[in-house]
């Protein structure tokens, strides 16, 4: 598939994750984690504590949808472009900067921050990953 249509193709799957990002983290927030599993922690470090669990509960799982859209913008993209990865991205990350934006903390904002900002961290960061592997690749082919 040429370029341009790889990247539309993303950008329709982007969109998808993002739809489906709102679901996943409904129910990740929504599961119930027996207490035993945290409590040792939480009793040092109670926000941390949080933290996992946020991790565990709903960035694992979007990272998993991720995974295996990145595998289908993978198979499509013969060019080996990094483009359709930033593509596929991009409207989780503007959908979920408007959700910052427009959010209220009735708590105080560095729990929030503290509690929610390592699961965008890690997803985050396993994206780029994935980016930094197509232009790797992209590079490696402009050598031979």
């Amino acid at each position: 598939m040429d370029r341009t249509k790889t990247t539309v193709v993303a950008s329709l799957l982007g969109i998808l994750y993002a739809y489906w990002s709102v679901y996943i983290i409904g129910f990740g927030a929504a599961i119930a984690m027996p207490a035993r599993l945290l409590t040792f922690i939480a009793e040092l470090y109670p926000i941390f504590a949080f933290a996992i669990a946020d991790i565990i509960t709903i960035a694992v799982p979007l990272i998993l949808v991720y995974f295996l859209l990145v595998l289908v913008v993978k198979y499509l993209n013969s060019g080996n472009s990094y483009l359709p990865f930033l593509v596929l991205f991009a409207p989780f990350c503007l959908q979920h900067l408007y959700f910052w934006m427009n959010m209220e903390f009735t708590q105080d904002w560095v729990y929030v921050l503290s509690t929610t900002m390592p699961r965008y961290i890690l997803i985050i960061l396993f994206a780029l990953y994935f980016v930094k592997q197509a232009v790797e690749q992209q590079q490696c082919l402009a050598r031979k």
